[in-house]
């Protein structure tokens, strides 16, 4: 499961980072924002407990959305218990991906205003609303939450719209 080439040529301004160790409780907040992003990031074999990363995040994470991966039990999470302060849907969405043994995590993330559309290991797909309420709502974080996870890369494109300037 991969998305259509053609979105590539949506792409917009690039940011990229690489080899960057994810400590615990120690996210690393990107310096690009938005709420038209393709994101596509990639975490080493053998990571263990929970990490991902957090999109559409207020300042100070009183709102966010967060994709998480369970390396415990397989699952990829869409957390939406805070992705907005509005009276919403928040429960979480889940899909099952089990990796084999020496294989890494690989998210392809496409992020369209109240849209995320996930794209996990070229085997799952998840699409998921939220309606983010505060207009900060635009940063983007990688963590990990139990044990150290190595952040491979990561690239992020702002996305122009199918219907021009």
């Amino acid at each position: 499961m991969v998305p259509v080439p053609e979105l590539r040529m949506l792409r917009g301004a690039h940011f990229q980072q690489n080899d960057r160790p994810l400590m615990p409780r120690d996210p690393y907040t990107l310096p690009v924002k938005g709420d038209c992003l393709e994101i596509e990031a990639a975490f080493g074999a053998g990571a263990a407990g929970r990490f991902g990363l957090r999109v559409r995040r207020s300042p100070g994470g009183e709102e966010e959305t967060a994709i998480v991966y369970d390396a415990g039990s397989g699952h990829l999470v869409v957390d939406r218990t805070r992705s907005s302060r509005a009276e919403v849907q928040t429960d979480p969405y889940v899909g099952q991906l089990d990796l084999a043994p020496g294989e890494g995590l690989s998210l392809h993330l496409f992020l369209d205003r109240s849209v995320i559309e996930i794209y996990a290991n070229q085997r799952l797909c998840m699409t998921s609303r939220i309606y983010p309420s505060r207009s900060d709502s635009l940063d983007i974080q990688v963590f990990s939450e139990e044990e150290e996870v190595c952040l491979l890369w990561i690239d992020v494109w702002q996305m122009r719209s199918i219907w021009g300037e």
